[in-house]
């Protein structure tokens, strides 16, 4: 309770008109940042979609792929709160990668530099994942897919590089596409931004 408090109070009187701030789209990957443009206003008929008290933001065009971000700088955008200062240095690589500046790896860059490693680990886990299966080329992509398919209690068929004809995986229960349900996959990747 004090925590959600602390943020409300922190959304109302610590951000100013002219801040910048970033939020992040978990469905599509995608981060979109924008500047504040007006006060905290209440608006009671919002209360069911959880949005009862606003700031009216100014959004950039561009949107910024999660995969065009350093790890320190995903890491520190991974936050629990729901308001929390953004570090110099990643604010920093946001704005250069939104001005289409591709991010340079920094050779100290720890994989887990995470300020609590046990906070919201889940969620934590979860963007990891996407950030390696993203991350993966066809043939890693489709033994990925038959795996899957083998933990859920499959058998599979990987078809050999060339013509397959759309069948790249075949997965039945018998392994052999006799019984049902008999899986056809193909597998297919599109190129990152």
């Amino acid at each position: 309770m004090v925590a959600g408090a602390s943020q409300v109070w922190r959304f109302v009187n610590e951000v100013a008109v002219g801040d910048w701030v970033v939020t992040y789209s978990p469905a599509n990957r995608l981060y979109l940042v924008g500047k504040v443009v007006g006060q905290a206003e209440h608006h009671p008929e919002w209360a069911e979609q959880g949005m009862a008290l606003v700031r009216k933001v100014q959004w950039q065009q561009q949107e910024l792929p999660r995969d065009n971000l350093g790890t320190s700088t995903k890491n520190s955008l991974g936050s629990t709160l729901t308001l929390f200062e953004v570090p110099s240095d990643a604010a920093a690589e946001v704005f250069e990668a939104l001005k289409g500046k591709p991010v340079a790896p920094k050779e100290d860059e720890a994989e887990e530099s995470i300020a609590d490693p046990l906070a919201d680990v889940e969620a934590q886990a979860l963007e990891r994942i996407k950030d390696r299966v993203s991350e993966l080329d066809w043939d890693d992509m489709q033994q990925l897919v038959a795996g899957i398919l083998r933990a859920m209690g499959y058998k599979t068929q990987v078809s050999p590089p060339g013509s397959d004809r759309g069948k790249d995986i075949v997965a039945s229960p018998d392994g052999f596409g006799f019984e049902h349900p008999r899986i056809v996959v193909e597998v297919k990747l599109e190129a990152s931004m």
